[in-house]
């Protein structure tokens, strides 16, 4: 079948910076160097039926202070249908300049800020609210990546959707659905109070990131709730291409994933989701 990749990584070290990926910077993954080399579209190998019609690439670090480097040398080395979404500090004093930079790329949908613990602080602030405001004047879209536990974070995302419908929020790795018992019932309350803004979707992606020995049972478990919590409109399965190399090769990654989704609802999460969201 064909599908869409919504969130994969490329990374190109003779050409960015990628300071996360330098043995001496955090994360202090022991199997960071595993990854920490350079990928590019030709590294999407697939066998069989599989079919990859798009792809949408997420901000890598390759340039955090100028983004827009890390789009020119997507566009000028991806030769598939792709769209971008662009890194950004919602509190710098020249996010208006750097946004209207990406927008003269003809790739880039959205932005992306990695909140994680910082969600509340961020989205609190004057400064991001306003960033987020001219983002959906623009029509671009906000990929957020928080935890869906994180109760605090997630209230303040939920009044920042209420106060823009207009803007477009994309959850990435599903809120990072955790393994213990008791706090994934607190991210599904959080994410069912989530999925009452209809401007936000979520992406079910980024299982090597709480566990390098995820399970597909696991994976088959969190995408029927996010399917419950958020409908079969607002739900996409992507890979975290490289990161997902942790566990299974870009073909494998597909092979385990795909049948996770019930048939009837297989090609909106694979494909049309991601093709309407991304705006392909």
């Amino acid at each position: 079948m064909k599908f869409i990749d919504p969130h994969l990584h490329f990374f190109a070290l003779d050409h960015g910076d990628y300071h996360w990926l330098k043995p001496e910077n955090p994360p202090f993954w022991s199997d960071k160097a595993d990854i920490a080399k350079s990928f590019a579209e030709k590294d999407l190998r697939l066998f069989g039926e599989q079919g990859l019609a798009g792809y949408v690439h997420i901000e890598a670090g390759f340039d955090n202070v100028r983004p827009w480097r890390e789009i020119d040398w997507l566009e000028s080395n991806c030769t598939s249908p792709m769209r971008s979404v662009a890194g950004c500090d919602l509190q710098a004093d020249d996010f208006e300049a750097v946004m209207h930079a990406l927008i003269q790329r003809q790739s880039v949908v959205g932005v992306r800020h990695i909140l994680d613990d910082s969600a509340f602080v961020v989205l609190q602030s004057s400064k991001a609210r306003r960033a987020l405001s001219m983002l959906a004047e623009a029509e671009l879209s906000f990929d957020a990546q928080l935890y869906g536990e994180d109760t605090a974070g997630i209230s303040a995302l939920i009044e920042v959707c209420h106060l823009m419908p207009a803007l477009r929020v994309v959850v990435n790795h599903g809120g990072f659905p955790p393994a213990s018992e008791i706090n994934y019932a607190n991210w599904k309350t959080n994410m069912s109070a989530l999925a009452g803004c209809p401007n936000v979707a979520v992406k079910a992606s980024g299982w090597e990131m709480t566990n390098r020995n995820w399970r597909t049972q696991s994976a088959a478990i969190i995408i029927n709730d996010l399917i419950n919590l958020f409908g079969t409109d607002r739900v996409m399965l992507a890979s975290n291409f490289p990161l997902s190399n942790w566990r299974y090769s870009y073909s494998e990654f597909w092979e385990q994933l795909i049948p996770c989704v019930p048939d009837a609802v297989r090609g909106q999460l694979c494909y049309q989701n991601a093709h309407n969201w991304y705006r392909f």
